[in-house]
């Protein structure tokens, strides 16, 4: 015949001692909650700036000006942004996606390939400057 354990389990301690604090100490929170979050979406503005879309046109033109040969065809800004994602998780196959999907967004107006990218991005390390002030 089986015996139902759950019948004669008796009540297990908890992590909480005799006195009823949290393993005898009480938590006190010290992260500041309004500071990190901001630091979060500082980080969501930082990996998409959005706004270097804008500039798209001045920048290519500022950057072909005085150019012997083919002229470049995607920013600087964009190019950094690219090695930025790279050097966090996204590999070239993945960067080419990306723009991609911000072609069909309209964001930028055309994509560029594999070969651009490595040839770009490949070698390049990330100059990353920290906002001195948080709104």
């Amino acid at each position: 015949m089986a015996v139902n354990s759950l019948s004669i389990c008796t009540k297990e301690k908890d992590s909480r001692n005799d006195n009823g604090k949290r393993w005898g100490n009480k938590f006190i929170e010290k992260r500041n909650w309004k500071s990190y979050n901001e630091e979060l979406v500082m980080r969501g503005e930082f990996l998409l700036p959005i706004d270097m879309f804008g500039n798209w046109d001045e920048e290519l033109n500022k950057m072909n000006e005085g150019k012997k040969g083919r002229p470049y065809e995607f920013p600087e800004s964009f190019i950094k942004i690219q090695v930025v994602w790279h050097q966090q998780w996204v590999d070239y196959r993945g960067l080419e996606g990306i723009a991609r999907s911000l072609e069909r967004l309209y964001l930028i107006p055309y994509h560029d390939d594999y070969t651009t990218i490595w040839h770009r991005v490949h070698g390049m390390r990330p100059e990353i400057n920290k906002a001195t002030n948080i709104r």
